[in-house]
């Protein structure tokens, strides 16, 4: 195989895992995430939700239409939507394009997680 078979085979096991987990998220009982506060390690040392709390419940609001719920809880799974879509395009394709966005997009999620730390933290 190729360098690049091998990369194109990487993006397509990513993009089936992150489908499986969406068709888990899409399935599963709302009482099975909403119920009770949801466990965090750094929520119960520190006292404050970490940057990824809330994505889940926010994941599973966005993906059944909830758009503002999904906002509330962590807006960077939005960015995880569009992260998706170019995962699967990078899985079938190996134009310049893609791999600068995913890469830039990378970039911004991870400035919209210490955004939304900092803001945790005020």
């Amino acid at each position: 195989m190729t360098g690049s078979k091998i990369r194109n085979t990487n993006y397509f096991i990513l993009a089936g895992f992150m489908t499986a987990a969406m068709v888990f998220l899409l399935v599963v009982p709302k009482e099975w995430l909403f119920s009770g506060h949801p466990f965090c390690l750094h929520y119960y040392l520190f006292g404050v939700q970490c940057p990824l709390c809330g994505s889940t419940r926010g994941l599973y609001s966005l993906l059944h239409g909830n758009f503002t719920r999904a906002w509330a809880l962590n807006f960077n799974v939005f960015l995880l939507a569009v992260l998706y879509l170019l995962v699967i395009i990078r899985a079938f394709s190996n134009r310049r394009w893609v791999n600068l966005s995913i890469r830039s997009l990378l970039w911004v999620m991870a400035a919209g997680y210490v955004i939304l730390y900092i803001n945790r933290l005020i």
